[in-house]
């Protein structure tokens, strides 16, 4: 082989190696938005299981006649819960509702095969519009924007409290 050859072979080796590189960094970015985006679904449906519960009568297992969401258990909703009922973990998330005798409770999910990433949903009211969404990466041990410091007037605005 000529030297242009050998160059032209070396050159064509380096591309394919920079276009592997990318491509696993760009699989690794999806992978964790994918990651996100259905943990993120999972909070809003968990949170829209607890206002239909909120909303529905004392008399058809529901908790309209409960101040904010006390009482409110996964086994209420539907969804298999330990012991205290504020935790339903499957195959694919960890879950939880806490804070619910409070003025913004919230659902916590987490998923399995990714621990280090969870979203928090607030509830501030029993209106769709009534929530506020936190996003959460663990890096070196501690939650990065996993925390929603919120105030007393930190509700949406036009949102009912409980």
């Amino acid at each position: 082989m000529g030297q242009q050859q050998l160059l032209l072979l070396v050159l064509g080796i380096v591309i394919v190696g920079v276009a592997v590189v990318v491509g696993i960094s760009m699989l690794s970015e999806n992978k964790e938005k994918a990651e996100f985006d259905a943990i993120t679904s999972e909070a809003i449906r968990i949170a829209a299981d607890a206002v239909a519960w909120k909303a529905k009568p004392t008399s058809f297992g529901g908790g309209a006649s409960v101040k904010y969401l006390t009482g409110l258990t996964f086994d209420k909703l539907g969804y298999n819960a330990n012991k205290k009922g504020n935790a339903s973990h499957t195959t694919t998330y960890w879950r939880n509702v806490a804070a619910v005798s409070s003025k913004r409770p919230y659902v916590m999910v987490r998923p399995k095969s990714a621990p280090n990433i969870r979203v928090q949903l607030f509830l501030y009211g029993p209106t769709a519009d009534c929530f506020k969404l936190r996003r959460g990466r663990k890096i070196d041990g501690k939650w990065k924007n996993a925390k929603m410091k919120v105030g007393k007037n930190a509700k949406p605005s036009g949102c009912s409290q409980w």
